[in-house]
Parts: structure tokens; C-alpha cells; sequence
């Protein structure tokens, strides 16, 4: 992906990207594009494929578990970040572009 493209992105969702974040998005490209890469360099001809992700659930149980329960200090941290980087908002929400015509 280009430079100009998540420009172009970000201002479709409101949004005015840094350099930094920019930057950051483009090397967290190139570690996924490097990643798949990886992956297809295996050879999986004798591994069967799956039905369903929880087929085998007994490896389930490494996955991490999730924190939904965030503390309100967090949750308003959290949202402060959210209204700081986007430039539209209304009533306490963030404004996008409608993108479904109903």
C-alpha cells in the first residue's frame, strides 16, 4: 500500500494520519506481507484441512483470554485517544461517512 493511499483512506473515515502513524502502518504492512510469505514457503501437503476453527479443542486453550471488563478510568482513556484523532464529531460520538444507503 502507498503513502497516498491511507492518506486518502484516513480522510474517508475523518481521519488525519501522522507521519508516525503512517510510518507504523506501512512497516506493520511489510511484517504481515512478510509473514504470509512465510507461510507459504511451508509445505502443507499432508496437513488436512479443517472444517471448523474449533475443531480440535483442545488447542483452544492457548489462546489468551480476553479483557473485556476495562475499568472506567480505561474506558475513558481510551475514548479521549479516540476523539483526539478523529476530526469529526458530534454529541459526544465520532461522525463518519455513511457508507449504506438504506
Amino acid at each position: 500500500m502507498e503513502k497516498e493511499k491511507i492518506i486518502e483512506l484516513a480522510k474517508l473515515l475523518y481521519f488525519k494520519p501522522t507521519e508516525k502513524v503512517i510510518n507504523l502502518l506501512l512497516d506493520e504492512e511489510k511484517k504481515v506481507l512478510n509473514g504470509l510469505k512465510q507461510i507459504d514457503k511451508l509445505d502443507l501437503s499432508n496437513v488436512e484441512p479443517l472444517d471448523r476453527v474449533d475443531e480440535k479443542l483442545e488447542d483452544l486453550k492457548y489462546l489468551r483470554k480476553d479483557d473485556i471488563l476495562l475499568s472506567k478510568e480505561k474506558m475513558k482513556e481510551n475514548q479521549a485517544i479516540l476523539f483526539k484523532n478523529s476530526t469529526h464529531t458530534k454529541d459526544g460520538k465520532i461522525v463518519i461517512k455513511k457508507v449504506i444507503n438504506d
